[in-house]
């Protein structure tokens, strides 16, 4: 039976403004929490001319834009403040993956797959999860992968992955080896009922077929 992922992404998007006054000439931009992921150069205020709080939401709304399209869906910008001596400061929140939590399997395959759906630290794109979750099916013979999140109290993710295994299957990779260098492996796996066949192949050439 075909499955489908499912991902449960839903974040609220809110920014908050506090200007002082409509339209005002901008003296200078600070951006805080923004790493350069994304390129928004052209979309940012320009120094010497008016802006109204209109303009910066509008603003506002394009760099969340960007940023969405570019895969970062977890973007949001928490706040803008327009200061008295005319320099505008917003405030990027460019979420990080803190955790990856994998259910529906346990030990080694646990920690390994973790890895694979996410690596902790990087800043959080949709379109690689994605690519990484279609490539964990294919190594790791996944059934389905339901994916949900958690935010932490300073705004990073949590990764949840639901996963199921395929009853049967073969996949197939490439394996370091300490003599030989990277070698190819395969393994077939299948049940029945609840007991889980499990066969691994594994290639190392020997030294006429290096001499070659």
């Amino acid at each position: 039976m075909k499955t489908k992922k499912i991902f449960t992404l839903s974040f609220v998007i809110v920014v908050f403004f506090f200007i002082t006054a409509n339209a005002r000439v901008v003296k200078s931009v600070a951006v805080n929490g923004m790493t350069g992921v994304v390129d928004i150069e052209n979309i940012l205020p320009v120094a010497g001319a008016d802006y109204s709080e209109e303009m910066l939401r509008k603003i506002s709304a394009d760099i969340t834009l960007r940023y969405h399209q570019k895969g970062f869906t977890a973007f949001f910008i928490q706040r803008v403040i327009f200061e008295k001596d005319g320099r505008i400061v917003f405030f990027f929140v460019e979420s990080a993956v803190r955790e990856v939590r994998v259910a529906g399997i346990e030990g080694r395959e646990e920690a390994v797959l973790s890895r694979a759906i996410y690596t902790p630290g990087e800043i959080f794109n949709e379109i690689t999860l994605r690519k990484n979750i279609k490539r964990s099916k294919r190594i790791y013979g996944l059934r389905s992968v339901r994916i949900s999140f958690e935010r932490t109290a300073d705004d990073d993710l949590i990764i949840i992955a639901d996963v199921e295994k395929s009853r049967s299957g073969l996949s197939l990779g490439v394996r370091g080896d300490p003599v030989y260098g990277a070698t190819p492996h395969g393994r077939y796996y299948t049940s029945f009922g609840k007991s889980f066949l499990n066969v691994s192949m594994l290639y190392s050439p020997g030294i006429e077929d290096r001499a070659r």
